[in-house]
Formats: structure tokens, sequence, C-alpha cells
């Protein structure tokens, strides 16, 4: 089975303004194993919304939209909605209590226009949001499901959890139930995963393996569907220690724990602690561990060294070693570990000096060249250079997750 997403909304078809809510909707229908084989972005014209769902009703067992739901003139997905599924418009003053409610609960009173948001189509599903005033809901239309949420991400994924996902997993075809799981992994290629793995595609009927790559490394994600409860889970967890036992130390989370939160809780369980230097990705490292709730236990202290000048005074590199050597070298890498971990007192110290781009680089030194180095009490300090692709933000970020990695490793180590 396959699911159709629209998007309505004028403003993501301008040049400023990226349309996320669908790949949010495309990685959950996923895990379902669902298919995404269509997806549309329609402006806020009636008649080109209208004409959009017949069609995706006429086509697909399952239509998600998203946007259009609030109280001005311009949110027209109920009308077009209405018209294509052919149905009236009901004024629910159920929903008109509950929306009155949302807003006395933030000390307001619910302007007048939000009464449009309690027009639901006849016979609809009503789905609740509990964090706005916008209601979503369902309609059986031929052999199609058309589901309708919230445009705001925030809004719209917590009524995709709490709403819609038992709608979709009691129309889903099939004995049992779906299990899925990601493996994440850093520090190797898709291509070298694919060629390591590639032989498991098709090894384990009704368990399928897909990839996904992207700044912080590849996903592999494993689903099964069509099987028993126990089956599944049993194909699944197989496939998964076959993974394992190929792709070893590369893989750094099972539960899709992010980078940052796994080097903390490595920290916290070692009782060690880290510090930071960094220069290219300008403190992005800093950002990534301090939003980890409890950090504070582990995390010493960050600097953001980005000119000569700070890496000298402020870590004490030598200026002959940046002379010599140049600010993006191994050898000042090593010299900003040693020198941050020394101020800070912690069994670590991790740096990173780069170009990022889309300036900066030469011949010898292009845009996309990174040094990182560990800093470790007790062992010689280690550096590594690396060479990103991509554009500034992606240097950057592929640069922090893999100094984050090399962390992750240390820690395993000792």
């Amino acid at each position: 089975m396959w699911v159709e997403i629209v998007s309505v909304g004028s403003e993501l078809l301008s040049w400023d303004k990226a349309e996320t809510n669908s790949l949010y909707l495309s990685k959950q229908l996923k895990f379902l194993g669902l298919e995404v084989r269509y997806k549309s972005i329609v402006g806020d014209i009636e008649s080109d919304i209208e004409a959009t769902l017949i069609t995706a009703a006429g086509r697909s067992p399952f239509v998600i939209v998203t946007g259009g739901l609030g109280p001005t003139e311009d949110d027209l997905t109920r009308k077009a909605v209405a018209k294509a599924l052919k149905r009236v418009l009901v004024l629910s003053d159920a929903l008109i209590e509950k929306i009155k409610t949302r807003f006395e609960a933030m000390g307001k009173e619910m302007p007048k226009n939000n009464e449009r948001q309690a027009l639901i189509p006849n016979k609809a599903i009503i789905i609740d949001n509990p964090i706005g005033t916008a209601p979503g809901f369902a309609l059986e239309h031929n052999k199609s499901l058309v589901i309708c949420l919230p445009g705001v991400p925030s809004e719209m994924q917590r009524m995709f959890e709490d709403g819609v996902l038992p709608l979709i997993k009691g129309r889903i075809e099939g004995p049992g139930t779906i299990e899925a799981r990601i493996i994440r992994i850093c520090g190797i290629a898709e291509a070298k995963i694919d060629e390591i793995i590639g032989d498991l595609y098709a090894a384990e009927r009704g368990v399928r393996i897909g990839l996904t790559a992207d700044e912080y490394g590849v996903d592999v994600r494993i689903t099964s569907a069509g099987l028993s409860d126990a089956e599944a889970a049993k194909r699944v967890d197989e496939l998964k220690e076959k993974i394992a036992a190929r792709l070893k130390d590369n893989i750094y989370s099972f539960n899709e724990e992010a980078m940052e939160a796994l080097v903390v809780r490595l920290l916290k369980e070692k009782g060690a602690r880290l510090s930071v230097a960094e220069s290219c990705t300008g403190g992005l490292i800093q950002k990534r561990i301090t939003d980890v709730s409890g950090s504070s236990a582990c995390f010493e202290m960050g600097v953001v060294c980005y000119s000569n000048e700070a890496k000298i005074q402020v870590l004490r590199v030598p200026s002959n070693m940046i002379k010599e050597y140049g600010s993006v070298s191994s050898q000042a890498a090593m010299a900003m570990a040693d020198g941050i971990r020394r101020i800070a007192g912690t069994g670590y110290g991790l740096s990173i000096t780069g170009i990022a781009g889309p300036e900066g680089g030469t011949e010898k030194k292009p845009v996309g060249l990174v040094y990182i180095a560990l800093s470790e009490k007790g062992k010689e300090t280690r550096c590594k250079g690396y060479n990103f692709t991509g554009s500034r933000e992606m240097i950057r970020k592929k640069a922090s997750q893999m100094a984050l990695d090399i962390v992750r490793r240390a820690i395993l180590s000792n």
C-alpha cells in the first residue's frame, strides 16, 4: 500500500520557504512499511487544491493533507476537501467550545474568525489538536482515507502521532504489525555500507533494508510487514545482528540516539569531562553538546578561537607554529586540543580547525579540509585530517559529527 502527501500553502512555493512536513511524514510512514509515491505542493487557490485532491483520492489508499486549516480567508483546505469529496461543511458547536477553551488557557478571547476552524465536512473523523486551535479530520472516500492536518510542524507531528497513526494502522492490510529498526552509522560512506551489507537486502523474506544518508552519517533502516508479531520481531532482530557484526564500531546507535546525546551519556558514565576549542565550526559542537539536558555534568567549557591571534593568546598555540604550518594544520589542531584541555583541566580536550568555504581554499589547502584533534590525559595527542564536501553548512555539520565520533570512539576504547 502507498500514501500520497499534499502540502497546501503559497508560501511553500517561494524560494525562501522550505516544505518540511512531507519529510517528517515520509519517515514515519516508512516505519509502517508504507511507500510515499506522490508528493504535491499546492498554492492557496481553492480550485487547484480541489483538483489535486480529486486526483489524489482517486488513486491513493491514503492521502495526507497538511496546511490550510487556519482561521483566515486564505485557509481554503476544508472548503476544497468538501467540494472534492462532495461533502457539506458543518459547524461543530463542540469544536467551537474547545477552541474557546484553548484561547482562554492562553488568557485571550477567541477572535470570531477562529470559528471557521470548527467547520468540518460531514461524517468526518475529528483529529484532536492538543497544542493548537485547528482540529484535523479524516474522511473515507471510496477506497481512500483522506487525512487533513494543520501545517504548523509541531501541531502536525503531535496530531500524526496521537491521532493519525491509529487510523492508518487500523487500515493496513495483511497480518501482524510493523517492526522497524534504525541503525545509525558514522565514519563510513553510504556506498561502502551498501557494498558491505548489500547481499542481505533480499536475504530475508518479509524484511526490507534501506539506506538514508545526510551530513551526520548514514541510517540503515530495517522494516518488516505482513508477519506475525513474534515473527516480525525475530526477523528484524536477526537482520540487525547480522548488520551489526559487519559494521561493528562504525555503528553508534540502534535506537535513534543522536551522536551528541550518546557522547554526553558516555562521558557521564565514565565520570569524565570534556572541553572544546573550535575554529571553522564556530561553536556548533558546543551547541550540540549543551543542547543535551544534563550536559553540565560532563562539559566543562568551550571556546571559539576563530582568528590566529585568538588561538595564540587564548590557547597558547605558538605563533611560530602557525607561521610555519598555518592555522589549518595538524600541528595547530593538536596545540589547540592541548591548550583547551590544559586551561579547563579536563580529561579530554577536543579541537577543530579547517576551511568551511566557500572562500579561503587554496590548491594545497582546499575548501573542506578540516583537522580534528583529541588531547587525552595520559595519552599522546592525536589528530586526523578530513576532506569534506558540500556547502559551508554541510561541511560544518559533517565536521562536528566526526569530531563527536572521535570522542565517542576514544571513550569506548578506554
